[in-house]
């Protein structure tokens, strides 16, 4: 089932009925399928790299190019985000705490005399793939960190560039090729929010798919198994409660 340039062209250009060519440029829908893929790769968190980053000793701070990404994947170039982090500490590893970066500014960089040693928690700064990480204490050796981490893959430039994108998610990508394409044709609107929704619809049932049905909620942008007051610990109210 792994998709490729051409196959996506053939798909969006059904989704145009533009077969022939006549309507869109294949290059300009090359363009849009890799927005497409990369859209869809950071809302469904569906490119993961468990990569590795080693430590500079008195290095607090370090960007997502530093993780290589693409030496376990050749099919990705760099992380939207990491999402969980361990240090390695002998043949095992263990969890470092994630914060947000508010808490982590006023708790740990709040310090004129830097704490030093072994990382304990971490917090992301920056966004997208310019984002970078932040570790507290300051490593005082070159530790070895594993990150989980959601990618950004890498452009398509023709049918033997790798996909990384896993199939069922690559069925969604023509669809938001086609929305992007029917957007530059004015008189093509109603089309390009039918595009749009499609591509919901099939991003949706990927994540369906995906997550088995035994742990429903394995993984993120699944529909809920508990209500929001559930989640959120709140108890039924109200008149004669």
């Amino acid at each position: 089932m792994t998709a490729n340039l051409f196959t996506y062209l053939q798909d969006t250009q059904r989704l145009l009925a533009d077969a022939r060519q006549g309507i869109m440029n294949p290059a300009d829908l090359t363009i849009y399928i890799n927005r497409a893929r990369r859209i869809l790769a950071g809302e469904a968190e569906c490119v993961r790299v468990y990569a590795n980053l080693v430590l500079t000793p008195g290095q607090r701070q370090y960007g997502f190019s530093a993780v290589n990404v693409a030496a376990v994947n050749p099919a990705v170039e760099a992380p939207f985000n990491a999402r969980f982090l361990w240090y390695v500490v002998g043949e095992g590893q263990k969890a470092l705490r994630p914060r947000g970066w508010p808490w982590f500014a006023q708790y740990k960089l709040n310090n004129p005399v830097p704490n030093t040693g072994v990382p304990q928690v971490w917090s992301q700064y920056g966004q997208g793939d310019s984002g970078s990480i932040f570790f507290d204490p300051v490593p005082d050796d070159a530790y070895t960190i594993i990150l989980d981490t959601v990618c950004v893959p890498i452009e398509l430039v023709d049918s033997t560039t790798a996909e990384a994108i896993p199939y069922p998610w690559t069925d969604a990508v023509p669809f938001f090729a086609a929305y992007t394409a029917l957007l530059t044709a004015q008189a093509r609107k109603e089309d390009a929010a039918m595009m749009l929704q499609q591509y919901e619809e099939y991003k949706n049932r990927a994540r369906k798919i995906s997550n088995p049905s035994i742990l429903p909620g394995l993984y993120e942008q699944a529909t809920p198994i508990v209500s929001t007051a559930n989640q959120l610990g709140v108890q039924p109210g109200g008149a004669g409660g």
